[in-house]
């Protein structure tokens, strides 16, 4: 990790042969540790590391997950990369976390969620790589793909640098429309599908579901508003324990948030709440928990959750704006 002078690829300084910094593997230049959120126990892991792992700057890792460049950062101008960054890893501090533990601290010590599933990290691709090698857990995978006809073929060789076959995959904002013929090829290899289009321009949402399991499509749990709403739900058959049932959800920005939490989510919650069943919710709320102590949609939202025993597996913002929102 010895350099030579060049321009760092984030902030476009020169990078001295006396400073620290990482090589990127894709854009094949020189990044300063700051500018890329690493630290020196970062850089010796690195450096000591006897795999030959790819690294990427934090530029390069945009331009490699297209769904939505906004999902990193929302401003492709932002000249404060450095400050924004520290700020998507450095979310401890905020009330959800305090929330989360006192969780973990006080179930009872016969209580099956003794160990809360909740990922208090931002997992990469090679992290994904390493639990593949577990073929006995149950792996569900989601994201806002921001078009599924125009990224198909990004989200496959996604999927094929995983190398993880996933049970589960959901997609939010498939942006397939109701009123017009799908033309594009859509088809997994391995998996069928279940989809509800959007009757706008954006939204949609849609499971792949592995080969192998056995299904039944649950239309009656289904909430919906034209555009403003769309879910797809299925109920995953398991002959020797309790059925799975798997949903992905996608709200529009727009939709009142008083709306959708009054007649919609809690409707929806009680219901699954009457399966007795294992339950998984995926999808994209356009809701910020980072909030939920100043913000009464984003409190009411993890609460009605939280009551219904549902418990959010990603308490880190997926969205890092600089004039917007954050968002889950």
């Amino acid at each position: 990790m010895k350099t030579t002078n060049s321009r760092c690829a984030v902030c476009n300084v020169n990078v001295n042969k006396n400073q620290k910094a990482v090589f990127c593997d894709s854009c094949l230049n020189w990044v300063h540790l700051k500018c890329n959120n690493l630290n020196d126990i970062d850089y010796q892991i690195l450096k000591n590391s006897s795999k030959n792992y790819s690294w990427f700057c934090i530029n390069c890792l945009v331009s490699i997950f297209p769904f939505n460049k906004e999902t990193i950062i929302d401003n492709e101008n932002l000249t404060n990369v450095d400050t924004k960054v520290k700020e998507i890893y450095q979310v401890s501090d905020f009330p959800i976390y305090s929330i989360f533990n006192t969780f973990n601290t006080h179930v009872d010590n016969n209580s099956k969620s003794q160990n809360l599933p909740i990922n208090s990290y931002y997992t990469n691709v090679d992290d994904l790589k390493s639990i593949a090698a577990d073929k006995s857990s149950f792996n569900v995978f989601h994201i806002n793909i921001s078009s599924l006809s125009k990224h198909f073929d990004d989200f496959e060789n996604l999927l094929q640098s995983i190398k993880l076959e996933f049970d589960i995959i959901g997609l939010s904002e498939t942006r397939l429309n109701k009123n017009r013929p799908q033309t594009s090829n859509i088809t997994l290899n391995g998996y069928s599908h279940e989809h509800t289009p959007s009757e706008s321009h954006a939204g949609g949402a849609l499971l792949y579901i592995n080969n192998r399991i056995a299904y039944k499509p649950r239309n009656d749990l289904l909430i919906y508003k034209p555009k403003e709403l769309e879910s797809i739900f299925i109920e995953i058959i398991n002959p020797k324990k309790s059925n799975i049932i798997v949903s992905c959800i996608y709200r529009h920005p727009k939709m009142s948030l008083d709306n959708f939490l009054s007649f919609y989510l809690n409707l929806l919650l009680k219901n699954l709440t009457k399966e007795n069943k294992t339950i998984f919710i995926l999808g994209d709320f356009s809701i910020d928990l980072l909030k939920c102590d100043t913000d009464l949609y984003a409190k009411d939202f993890l609460d009605s959750l939280t009551s219904n025993y549902i418990l959010p597996h990603i308490i880190h913002p997926t969205r890092i704006c600089k004039t917007s929102k954050n968002i889950n």
